[in-house]
């Protein structure tokens, strides 16, 4: 088997309509992402007549740009009346892009990084293909342990001038990152053995 043959045989298993499915995830997420910054301007020129949030007594409703608001009261870690609609609305829309979509975004874009890669290597054990697994980790493992207290905290100091957050790490994201920084390990074993291999031949 000549070099070419060999280096023709690794093809991942369904790389199309995984990027097919990444992709409209992509879009997705950047969907969300336009949305939260247009709306944090259109609140910040909106007229004060025209800024309605209304409590429903388990979120707060508003009326945006392109579609309805509805913030639950524990996403924000508090129930206070607040007494700024503009602030509060335009700071939620800034916090939760700050916090959520832009970690979401560099995930979707190191993955984009990641099928790249792998589509253009021989192997799947190369150091680019370890360093997107591990970044990839290590930005799940953020959210899991920082962005929902960062968003309670932030949401709680500009609006209600306090420090309150309540149960702020999330799990489910915490797992995952763990599971991904241990699947980046195993990447980069296979890519030190796929080195000697490759310095074998």
């Amino acid at each position: 088997m000549n070099e070419n043959t060999a280096t023709a045989a690794y093809k991942p298993q369904h790389l199309e309509i995984t990027r097919f499915l990444f992709y409209i995830v992509f879009i997705g997420i950047a969907l969300q992402a336009v949305w939260l910054l247009v709306h944090s301007f259109y609140f910040g020129i909106l007229p004060d007549a025209s800024i309605n949030l209304v409590n429903t007594g388990n979120s707060y409703f508003a009326q945006g740009l392109l579609g309805t608001m509805d913030i639950s009261f524990k996403e924000l870690c508090f129930n206070s009346n607040v007494t700024n609609s503009r602030l509060f609305l335009i700071s939620f829309c800034i916090v939760e892009f700050l916090v959520h979509s832009l970690p979401l975004l560099f995930i979707m874009l190191t993955g984009r990084r990641l099928l790249t890669s792998l589509s253009h290597s021989h192997s799947p054990f190369t150091a680019e293909t370890t360093a997107c697994i591990k970044r990839i980790g290590l930005i799940m493992l953020f959210m899991g342990l920082l962005s929902k207290l960062i968003f309670q905290a932030s949401m709680n100091i500009i609006n209600l001038h306090n420090l309150n957050f309540e149960n702020p790490w999330e799990f489910h994201w915490i797992l995952s990152g763990v599971i991904t920084i241990l699947l980046a390990d195993i990447f980069e074993r296979g890519c030190h053995l796929q080195q000697e291999v490759d310095e074998t031949l």
